[in-house]
């Protein structure tokens, strides 16, 4: 499946475990369902 460049891609139910960095790098965009799905990864990733 080829995305448009300006496409935008969103992981319903958040992200699993240990794909954090993986998922920043790509772009994807997690729908958190509750406060513990947020990472300290994540949140540095988007601080830096």
């Amino acid at each position: 499946m080829v995305l448009a460049p300006d496409a935008q891609v969103f992981a319903l139910n958040g992200l699993q475990p240990g794909t954090e960095l993986a998922s920043t790098e790509m772009g994807i965009i997690p729908v958190l369902n509750s406060l513990e799905q947020i990472s300290p990864v994540v949140c540095d990733r988007a601080l830096a």
